[in-house]
């Protein structure tokens, strides 16, 4: 995940902020559990610890982010459900400084934390676009990683990228079909947004634009999400982009852009119900793109906690205040991906963008 300024300065305001108070170290737990044969057991709701004691001390959940971002709403609403069954304390960090790689340095971070490696830190994960990353950027050659140390929890949910573009565009509509007609017609004119380079995001449009034979001006690069809807808000940079949905609200409802098409397979539902799909766009009914959100632990955490973290976080997403809150984002879908899921997931987009990026030059693994 890549670092991104604050978008929304004024629902930040009237969110509760926790931090991680660092006082409390966990008990090493003597003795690892029989995951064959434990079964979680909630009392009144509330799960209880491991049969080793474990946990024994606060859980902080790690938003590698600002806390009005995506990722960072997002773990202000997970939070509200986990404390919910939670039979320890449940903190937020938010920490926007990890740099260039986000969650792969704030993994590293976390083993050198207290409880770190026994799951007591759990950090906010996209299991598409962070596994990109290994591909997409140095980050496996500057920090010696690999997808072994993305040790996914869980994955809850799929928010799509939405294809955003500004107000009175040269091709004169709000109708995808002339957007492509258009590109078409005038190769190399129209200005598409890019974020972050080799991003997951910038991987989809690579991907859609060569699907459909379109060909634009040199992507004008934005380091974030809210540079770029910027640029198409009315700084004159751009002519479309792919945006959150959040991002993609904030010039909908003020009336400046027009969402034309979201990503994935799934409607978008409103505000973006008439938004054709990733198959009715551009036939492409495999189509990974989107944020795959979910949790992930450092790779020393030892797989009972890893476990009890996921029977945690499933009995959260199963809440429906939280459920409501996140699908009220446009076509957002929600699930449950397991430990082994989430890697096959990430397995399965690393295969599938391996040659896109090849062609677009643009691939960095080893």
């Amino acid at each position: 995940m890549r670092i991104k300024k604050l978008i929304a300065l004024l629902v930040v305001g009237m969110l509760p902020l926790a931090a991680c108070s660092g006082e409390t170290t966990p008990t090493e737990p003597s003795e690892s559990v029989d995951l064959a044969t434990w079964k979680p057991e909630f009392v009144d709701g509330v799960l209880q610890p491991l049969p080793n004691g474990w946990p024994n001390s606060p859980i902080t959940l790690l938003n590698p982010d600002e806390a009005g971002s995506p990722d960072g709403l997002f773990v202000r609403t997970a939070a509200e459900a986990i404390r919910k069954v939670s039979p320890v304390d449940v903190e937020i960090l938010d920490r926007s400084d990890f740099g260039t790689y986000g969650t792969w340095e704030a993994m590293q971070w976390m083993a050198d934390q207290p409880g770190g490696n026994e799951g007591n830190i759990a950090v906010v994960a996209s299991v598409v676009g962070g596994s990109l990353d290994l591909i997409a950027t140095p980050v496996a050659q500057d920090l010696g990683v690999t997808l072994d140390d993305y040790n996914f929890v869980i994955a809850t949910e799929l928010t799509p990228f939405i294809l955003t573009q500004k107000k009175d565009p040269p091709w004169g509509s709000t109708d995808f079909k002339d957007m492509v007609s258009y590109v078409k017609a005038h190769p190399g004119e129209v200005r598409y947004i890019c974020y972050s380079p080799g991003s997951g995001r910038d991987i989809s449009w690579i991907h859609y634009s060569t699907t459909l034979g379109l060909e634009f001006k040199e992507p004008w690069a934005c380091g974030d999400g809210s540079q770029g809807i910027a640029a198409i808000l009315g700084a004159g940079e751009g002519d479309l982009g792919l945006n959150d949905p959040e991002q993609a609200r904030i010039g909908f409802e003020a009336g400046r852009t027009d969402s034309i098409m979201v990503t994935g397979t799934e409607p978008a539902g409103e505000p973006w119900a008439d938004a054709p799909n990733g198959v009715e766009a551009a036939g492409i009914e495999d189509d990974p793109w989107g944020v795959t959100r979910g949790w992930a632990v450092t790779p020393q955490t030892p797989d009972d906690h890893r476990e009890w973290l996921f029977q945690l976080f499933k009995k959260a997403s199963e809440d429906e205040d939280f459920k409501k809150a996140r699908l009220s984002l446009p076509g957002t879908t929600l699930f449950t991906l397991n430990h082994d899921e989430a890697r096959a997931r990430a397995e399965a987009a690393l295969e599938y963008a391996e040659p896109i990026l090849r062609e677009a030059g643009l691939y960095q693994g080893g």
